[in-house]
């Protein structure tokens, strides 16, 4: 993996822009388990939530298929794509989220991933994890362990399920990262990718194996979930997330994203009525501690930075690193 992937440059004078960006994408984020709890315990199933995710974001996004950039990706990659960061973290999502409490999401989904990325690092890059990595999913390790001892007595079997649903979402999701790295594919367009032919593979079991729950929703409740599932979780928080990583830096992008946990567990209780005992406060606090220590550049990464960093504009560029990403790391630069 080059220094450009890991540090995109950060456009100068977008600082303000990337901040703003990078809070929305949190709050989209946090509203997308929140959301997505509170359909799957009042009117909507799981795959309804899939549908309307796939359906509305397919919608918008077909006309896009037909660019340079997207048939650039190849069908069969595409295909795995929408398998591993669509329709399957969809059915381990949605289908743990109507088991297991919102709170329980904000750990094992959210707060999972420097943990997972890990292992399909491994798996897929050939990474091997620094110190300070391991320290980040030691941490994490010990928050899930501590949701996961904190399941009370009453409906703990189908909260199990829902806990270990959690996490395969949780590795879907950095598995689809990792493939999306090792092809060079860009972000926004993989997200064009895996939305529509996600729908095109999932729709028609929808309605033909499944059982539609669509028609018996309210109409406000439908109106709420199509626009969180299939226009911000679809659409927007890539988006987001990109112009956060270019305007305010990848790692301040990656280190904002460590308060989600703590703001799904509070809108969780705030706005679900969900209560949250001690040990779910403190698996937060562990995994919210593990994603800092994760998402921090260790020394091993700085080091190469600074030696890039001592390389002439040329040079850079002969090796594909853009001179604007090491601006920061150069002396007399501010």
């Amino acid at each position: 993996m080059t220094i450009a992937t890991v540090t995109p440059a950060r456009r100068e004078g977008g600082t303000a822009l990337g901040i703003i960006a990078a809070a929305v994408a949190v709050m989209v984020f946090t509203a997308f388990t929140l959301v997505s709890r509170w359909g799957a315990v009042t009117s909507a199933g799981p795959a309804d939530l899939a549908a309307l995710r796939f359906g509305v974001g397919g919608v918008l996004l077909a006309p896009f298929l037909l660019t340079a950039p997207v048939r650039a990706v190849g069908w069969r990659r595409a295909v795995v794509l929408a398998l591993v960061g669509g329709t399957v973290f969809a059915g381990f999502a949605y289908g743990g989220l109507a088991l297991a409490p919102a709170s329980h999401g904000a750990v094992l989904l959210h707060g999972a991933l420097p943990v997972f990325g890990l292992m399909s690092g491994a798996l897929v890059l050939g990474e091997r994890p620094s110190r300070q990595r391991l320290a980040g999913a030691a941490l994490i390790l010990a928050g899930i362990l501590t949701v996961a001892a904190g399941t009370g007595a009453v409906q703990e079997l189908r909260r199990l399920v829902g806990d270990g649903l959690l996490l395969g979402g949780s590795f879907c999701w950095t598995l689809f990262g990792a493939l999306v790295r090792r092809w060079s594919i860009a972000p926004l367009t993989a997200a064009v990718v895996v939305t529509p032919l996600s729908a095109v593979l999932f729709l028609p079991v929808y309605l033909l194996a499944l059982e539609p729950g669509l028609a018996a929703m309210a109409p406000r409740d439908l109106v709420i979930q199509g626009i969180v599932q299939g226009v911000l979780m679809g659409i927007a928080s890539p988006v987001l997330y990109m112009i956060a990583v270019t305007r305010f830096g990848a790692t301040e992008t990656a280190l904002s994203t460590a308060v989600i946990p703590g703001l799904t567990t509070a809108g969780a209780v705030l706005f679900l009525g969900e209560t949250v005992g001690a040990a779910n406060w403190v698996g937060v606090i562990l995994a919210t501690a593990g994603m800092i220590v994760s998402f921090r550049p260790d020394r091993t990464r700085r080091a190469a930075l600074a030696d890039l960093a001592r390389l002439s504009d040329h040079h850079l560029r002969d090796i594909g690193v853009d001179p604007a990403t090491l601006r920061p790391h150069r002396r007399g630069t501010p």
